[in-house]
């Protein structure tokens, strides 16, 4: 009788140990969930194909992930291994994705870049890309707060050498051949003197954001929706909020809601919200169309010059949306002034100079 019993635990342990030694099945999917800390009302979270993708038209692949109250998000998705980009209002940021992740994401849209962070299935080379960008403002902040007289030299310590020593910091978290390829990109790029020439007009133009604080804002002669003619001199003895944007920007577009509720919100008091399209002269139509159709109020204003008139230039504008605060004076007090969908900074600033 015992032979019989043996043979059958015997069997139930080869059985066990061939079920365990079987290849886990992968799922057909990515679950990505977690948190955003001071998430915006009604704001959604995007994945979508990643700008080169877009451009080349390789994918167009979009999902929109709905974001409760406290922040809080969680979805499945159906996609083929590749980069993309992940936006929540104004913040976009790579995100790798391949099917069978599970990744949970979490960071505070008042710092996005500081506080990303990333864990569970597949967030190795994810935290590394955020990683990545958090060192890259770390650059841009060493180059406006230091006098940087070899610019070859900063690229080379401050610049590279940092970039690839984040990389080998991956080393036997992430594969080595991907690494090696990022490494060979770095060197390319790094020695490469157009990408140089971009590279530096975007750090020469974080430091001169820092130069305007205090300064005579540069007199400005624009035309309206109606073909007035509207200077910045008109509104001397007013704080003057302005919003500089594109009908091409959607990050622009995303903030018109705040903007018009804003301007609402601060109608007759001692300040005024101007609007400056930047959009090339053959757009003009295109502007007044957009101003029309999505109604909105406050001075629209069309610069008509492809963003080379002095004001524009004044201040080193190397992306939009840009606002910046004026004073009764003319004076600039703050160059990179809060965005309008940041409802609590904007309360702030304005309690400060109680308007």
């Amino acid at each position: 009788m015992k032979k019989p019993i043996a043979k059958n635990i015997l069997t139930l342990i080869i059985l066990s140990i061939l079920v365990s030694c079987q290849e886990k099945k992968n799922n057909d999917y990515v679950t990505i969930s977690g948190t955003i800390e001071n998430p915006i009302d009604d704001q959604k979270l995007v994945i979508q194909a990643s700008y080169m993708d877009l451009l080349y038209k390789k994918s167009n692949y979009k999902k929109v992930i709905n974001v409760d109250e406290k922040g809080h998000f969680s979805d499945t998705l159906k996609l083929s291994e590749r980069e993309y980009d992940m936006i929540y209002e104004e913040f976009t940021t790579s995100i790798y994705l391949k099917n069978d992740f599970d990744l949970s994401i979490s960071f505070d849209i008042k710092t996005p870049v500081k506080s990303l962070q990333y864990s569970g299935l597949g967030y190795e080379r994810n935290q590394l890309y955020a990683n990545k960008e958090r060192l890259n403002k770390q650059i841009i902040e060493t180059y406006v707060k230091n006098e940087i007289n070899d610019f070859d030299l900063f690229i080379k310590s401050e610049v590279l050498e940092k970039h690839n020593n984040l990389l080998d910091s991956y080393k036997g978290k992430i594969a080595d051949s991907f690494l090696t390829k990022k490494k060979k990109q770095n060197n390319r790029h790094y020695s490469n003197q157009k990408f140089l020439k971009k590279y530096l007009k975007k750090l020469k133009d974080e430091k001169a954001k820092k130069t305007l604080l205090g300064s005579l804002a540069e007199d400005f002669s624009y035309i309206d929706k109606d073909s007035n003619s509207i200077h910045l001199s008109d509104f001397k003895g007013k704080y003057v909020y302005i919003d500089i944007w594109a009908t091409w920007c959607q990050p622009c577009i995303f903030q018109e809601p705040y903007f018009e509720k804003m301007h609402n919100t601060y109608k007759g008091k001692n300040i005024e919200f101007i609007s400056i399209s930047i959009d090339t002269p053959e757009n003009k139509n295109k502007w007044l169309q957009h101003i029309r159709e999505r109604q909105l109020t406050g001075i629209q204003l069309f610069e008509n010059q492809g963003s080379q008139s002095a004001f524009i230039k004044s201040l080193n504008n190397s992306s939009i949306p840009r606002y910046l605060l004026i004073d009764p004076n003319g004076k600039i007090i703050d160059p990179d002034a809060p965005k309008p969908s940041s409802e609590k900074e904007i309360i702030k600033l304005f309690e400060n100079i109680i308007i």
